[in-house]
């Protein structure tokens, strides 16, 4: 009868070789590790299928600085949508679709739906940052924020930032000044409200003006700022050396006002 000691005579080689205990006890650590490895991810598997949601922790990241939507706003599109959380296995839910789904709100900028496995599903998002509000003659409003993307304006919550009146809300209005994406729109850069969005940038990002100017006016051909202290109006024109302008106008500011008076 054949016995094949192939592999207890290669056992007894590498232990005969020099450091050969030491090296056989790095092959059993490594065996042990793979099969600890292979033990773990199937237990995991087993226990993700079996596991059930518990609870939904809907955290706002930047809830002190803005709160255009709340946790029961983010309960509320579950609830619209059909959406049952708890109870069911955590396989049966698409994390990735509820991102794409909580996006279509205009107000959301960041999402990251995901769980952990204790049965908690976690909802993390932060809010766009409006930097100007667009007024219409019929008083419709919305917002753009700081990436040129419109937001819904929502009267329940008001955020302090320039107003631009002189411009008319409309379907012609976002098709001229917008491109349609999946969610807000972007607008074009070649649009009319782009020269707006820029204005409203450079003075929301600087310091001075941030606190000082209140309103922009477009009428016909030129802009017109309404500061927030003072009873008069600035002329700026349009938009050519915007930034010149401004350099003029704080030191005006600065040296002018205090001698001659805001009024």
């Amino acid at each position: 009868k054949f016995v094949d000691h192939t592999h207890a005579d290669a056992v007894v080689t590498i232990t005969n070789t020099q450091n050969g205990e030491q090296r056989i006890k790095e092959l059993l650590f490594w065996l042990g590790v793979v099969i600890y490895f292979v033990i773990t991810v199937a237990t995991a598997r087993h226990y993700r299928k079996t596991m059930r949601y518990k609870s939904v922790e809907i955290i706002i990241a930047d809830s002190a600085q803005h709160q255009f939507i709340n946790k029961d706003d983010i309960l509320d599109i579950l609830a619209n949508n059909k959406i049952k959380v708890e109870g069911q296995l955590l396989d049966s839910l698409n994390t990735l679709a509820l991102e794409h789904l909580m996006k279509s709100n205009h107000v959301i900028k960041e999402i990251e739906v995901y769980h952990d496995y204790n049965g908690t599903l976690y909802i993390r998002f932060t809010q766009r940052n409006p930097i100007i509000r667009l007024l219409a003659n019929d008083h419709s409003s919305l917002y753009l924020d700081e990436d040129g993307y419109d937001m819904e304006y929502l009267p329940k919550y008001i955020t302090h930032v320039p107003i631009v009146t002189g411009v008319d809300i409309n379907e012609k209005m976002i098709a001229e000044n917008f491109n349609a994406q999946t969610g807000p729109f972007l607008m074009k850069r070649d649009s009319v409200l782009h020269d707006v969005f820029v204005l409203g940038s450079y003075i929301y990002n600087h310091p001075f003006w941030r606190h000082n100017i209140e309103q922009i006016d477009l009428r016909e051909d030129e802009i017109v700022l309404i500061p927030l202290v003072g009873s008069f109006e600035i002329q700026f024109g349009d938009m050519s050396d915007y930034k010149k302008k401004f350099m003029y106008l704080e030191t005006f500011y600065e040296k002018v006002l205090p001698r001659v008076g805001w009024q």
